[in-house]
Parts: C-alpha cells; structure tokens; sequence
C-alpha cells in the first residue's frame, strides 16, 4: 500500500512538473501544488485535447499543397 501511494506521489510530480514546461509558463510548479489532483487532472486532459488538435491541423495542413506565384 504504501509503494502504491509513492507511485501514485510520484506519478502526479510528473504530471505537475510537465504541465508547468509545456504551459510555457501559465502554470508554475507552486501552481499546481495549490491546485487539487482533480483540477490537476483536468488541466491535463484540456493540454492533450489541444495537442490533439494542433496535431490534427498539422496533418491535414501537411497533405495540403499550396502553390505561391
């Protein structure tokens, strides 16, 4: 039980740690250490979506050919 909540402590260390780098900079450590794991989670979730997107745009603009005269 006990090596189940360090994975669980050190899970959302990552997580904290990777939304305050890839927010560039919305979000700091002290941030989401104030935040609950539900709030945190739900940043989470709202990042991906938009990576998602981003990716999605990428692709379809990526397919797309544009001739400039």
């Amino acid at each position: 039980m006990i090596d189940e909540m360090n994975d669980t402590r050190k899970r959302m260390r990552q997580t904290i740690h990777d939304i305050s780098l890839y927010s560039n900079g919305s979000y700091t450590v002290q941030d989401m250490y104030n935040m609950t794991q539900p709030m945190v989670n739900e940043l989470l979730d709202a990042m991906n979506r938009k990576m998602d997107k981003e990716k999605e745009a990428y692709e379809k603009a990526k397919g797309t050919n544009k001739t400039v005269l």
